[in-house]
């Protein structure tokens, strides 16, 4: 969904997805790239943070970077 442009039914999805207990961290990086789209900015700062405090930052991950960037712009 998110691929075709179909930015609202792929929050829906990852939101569902989350609620059903999806143990991939990614998600919140997802939903913070697409809340972004929409200028849901604390939102979007939200679901980074989420993910930046996730176990997949305990590991290299190029998007952690990326969302630790988001945030701290946010923040300033």
């Amino acid at each position: 969904l998110e691929e075709g442009g179909l930015y609202a039914e792929a929050i829906t999805e990852y939101r569902t997805a989350e609620g059903r207990g999806e143990p991939d961290d990614s998600i919140h990086y997802h939903l913070g790239l697409l809340l972004e789209r929409f200028n849901q900015t604390e939102p979007s700062i939200s679901e980074f943070e989420r993910f930046v405090s996730s176990g997949t930052c305990l590991h290299v991950d190029d998007r952690c970077e990326d969302a630790r960037q988001r945030v701290a712009l946010a923040h300033q």
